[in-house]
């Protein structure tokens, strides 16, 4: 019986696995087969929408060092300041990300960093709030960007998802250039949702040298007392987004 329960266990584990292989491969493919060139170019003021501490460089890290080392102007606006991403106190762990934050970011090059007060894991039951909202658009139209970057509203978790429709509904008339980042896409979306990506609307920054590479490493093995302060995130899920070339969806 142990034996038994041994087995299904090793056997559910390599089924899991393989199928996060398939969907990394296929989006990887995705960007470097099918994906447009993304134009920095026309991009001088750039906003990123960032809901936690760590999302802006695992999505797009060496868009940020690229466009900084350019001269251009980048801004990395945290919604949340990621007290419930481990089990340490919160008020200890949101200074300790806030600190990791400013850090990383640093190591990009860009210095422009701003926190807002957002409930780490309550974005969607603050979808509809006034208050939250306002203050974001209002952040938005005070640094007047002429690009926005934030998670694509396929990534697999609750947050990034809220944060894109907000973002979707409060932009829906803006002319500001609009562009989905992929943090938790990478990390087993549902096939369903995989098949509704549209080639024609993925890009793909190519990079000549991986400049967020020592940031992830950074944020992914800074801890306190051995608890690691962006949690215990899947092997897979880190090579891939360490990899140098990013996507990312126009809209």
């Amino acid at each position: 019986m142990k034996n038994n329960k041994k087995i299904n266990y090793w056997i559910g584990r390599l089924i899991n696995d393989v199928r996060r292989v398939s969907k990394c491969l296929f989006l990887n493919t995705l960007k470097n087969v099918f994906a447009s060139n993304l134009d920095l170019t026309a991009i001088e003021r750039c906003l990123i929408i960032s809901p936690h501490p760590d999302d802006e460089t695992f999505g797009c890290g060496n868009l940020i060092a690229s466009l900084c080392k350019e001269g251009k102007t980048v801004k990395v606006l945290f919604l949340s300041k990621g007290e419930r991403s481990c089990c340490i106190e919160a008020n200890k762990l949101k200074h300790e990300r806030m600190k990791l934050a400013e850090n990383a970011n640093r190591m990009l090059g860009c210095k422009n960093v701003e926190f807002l007060d957002w409930p780490d894991g309550g974005f969607l039951a603050n979808e509809n709030n006034e208050l939250l909202c306002g203050g974001l658009l209002k952040k938005i139209m005070e640094y007047n960007p002429s690009a926005i970057f934030y998670p694509h509203c396929y990534d697999n978790t609750e947050d990034h998802r809220a944060v894109c429709r907000i973002m979707k509904k409060m932009m829906q008339h803006s002319v500001v250039k609009q562009f989905m980042y992929c943090v938790w896409l990478w990390d087993d979306t549902p096939w369903k949702e995989l098949m509704k990506l549209r080639s024609v609307n993925a890009l793909i920054l190519k990079s000549e040298n991986n400049y967020k590479s020592n940031a992830v490493d950074y944020y992914v093995n800074s801890s306190i007392d051995g608890v690691r302060l962006s949690g215990n995130l899947p092997v897979l899920f880190t090579k891939m987004i360490k990899l140098k070339n990013e996507l990312y969806f126009r809209l």
